[in-house]
């Protein structure tokens, strides 16, 4: 074997990179809505909750801290939904440290976001 071999075999595994980094940020964000909506349905069909409404984003917080089954549910779609913009963030981040030209990508794809978000709150 190679020292050239083993060189890039340790660059192929090395788990401090920018896509390791969005890796692991997408799984937890993943495994933290999974739990959180699952959470808000055990809440909803342990009460007996039938119906299910979104809350305003401003009373979402005091909700979830009531353990109320609905404010549970969003803030596992809302942590569902921002698990991507924080793939982006690292991305972008990561592009920077490297500065590379692709951070212009990402700051493109996050004012895509935003604006989405924004028109989609109206």
């Amino acid at each position: 074997m190679s020292c050239a071999t083993t060189s890039e075999n340790s660059t192929k595994h090395n788990n401090h990179t920018p896509a390791a980094a969005i890796r692991v940020v997408l799984l937890i964000g993943m495994m933290l809505s999974l739990l959180t909506m699952t959470t808000g349905l055990l809440l909803a069909f342990g009460r007996g909750d039938r119906a299910f409404h979104r809350l305003p984003i401003k009373s979402l917080l005091p909700a979830v801290l009531e353990l109320n089954s609905n404010a549970v549910m969003d803030l596992g779609i809302l942590l569902l939904i921002a698990t991507p913009v924080a793939g982006v963030v690292i991305a972008i981040i990561g592009a920077l440290v490297k500065r590379n030209k692709d951070a212009v990508v990402g700051f493109l794809v996050l004012a895509i976001l935003a604006v989405s978000f924004a028109l989609a709150r109206r």
